[in-house]
């Protein structure tokens, strides 16, 4: 397949370039001006010069099979983009397959009185800085596009920026204690970078329209004993944990969203795609490299 991939630059990015490299698909990378091109060109990309507000210009003549859109959840900027993309994918690649990015966020927060384990295809109540992305989704099936979304959960990699571990990992490595946001601290789906990859490639060959899956390998995973693991394996204080109106004041309001304990599973995403996650839990994987 030839497959148009955005968001190629970050980490899920390129895990998802090679994973498309590497079963055998032709990849169209998307890149802003005086973005990584020769990067992408090496790790086996066709390097497409563009920005998605503009997709109208340089998308005809792509003729894409597929479409990988990974859209970042926290950029509520994104969203006049994002729609402009959409309606360039409307127009001029009618009969490709897309799979976008959405996030465990949208489902958003879980009740206390009601506590319950995330599904695929249970009812989405995003944040108002997400809606965009569940607005976005919608238009695609109303255009009568093959569309499916992966709903992936926290995602985590043992090199790179280690991904939600990252920050964590930073601090103890610096001998501070690893700051956990929310209190009581949260439990939260984890996904490997790589096992999220695969489902993407697999989403793109073989999902079906409208289908929802999940990208969660772990369904609940206390950020607490994690953080812990990474302070007692790199011999740092232990976790510090904080009222989560401090990282919004940090990061903006999205970041409320770091608190939420959420419960998520892929039993029917499993089941479509025979997909399965193979990567080692991450409190074995932590554990490991103590």
């Amino acid at each position: 397949m030839r497959v148009l991939l955005t968001g190629a630059e970050g980490a899920i990015g390129r895990a998802v370039l090679a994973a498309l490299v590497a079963a055998g698909h032709r990849v169209l990378a998307l890149t802003g001006r005086g973005g990584a091109t020769a990067a992408l060109a090496g790790a086996g990309a066709r390097p497409v010069t563009g920005e998605l507000a503009e997709a109208g210009e340089w998308l005809p003549g792509l003729d894409p099979d597929g479409v990988i859109h990974l859209a970042d959840p926290r950029s509520r900027a994104m969203a006049a983009a994002d729609a402009a993309f959409v309606e360039a994918l409307i127009a001029h690649a009618p009969g490709a397959r897309v799979v976008r990015a959405g996030s465990l966020w949208l489902y958003g927060m879980p009740s206390r009185r009601h506590p319950r384990t995330i599904r695929e295809g249970d009812r989405l109540d995003p944040p108002v800085e997400m809606r965009w992305m569940a607005a976005a989704m919608a238009r695609l099936k109303q255009a009568g596009m093959h569309a499916c979304i992966v709903h992936p959960a926290m995602v985590w990699q043992e090199d790179g920026d280690h991904g939600v571990l990252g920050p964590w990992i930073a601090a103890a490595r610096a001998g501070e204690a690893p700051e956990i946001h929310g209190a009581p601290p949260p439990s939260w789906p984890m996904i490997h970078l790589d096992d999220l990859a695969d489902l993407f490639v697999e989403a793109v060959g073989h999902g079906t329209p409208g289908a929802v899956y999940h990208g969660v390998a772990e369904p609940a995973v206390s950020t607490l004993a994690m953080a812990s693991a990474i302070a007692r394996a790199l011999d740092a204080p232990e976790p510090v944990v904080t009222d989560i109106g401090s990282a919004c004041r940090r990061f903006g309001a999205w970041a409320r969203c770091l608190g939420w304990s959420q419960r998520m599973t892929a039993e029917a995403t499993r089941e479509a795609l025979s997909w399965a996650p193979r990567r080692p839990g991450v409190l074995e994987t932590i554990a490991r490299a103590a």
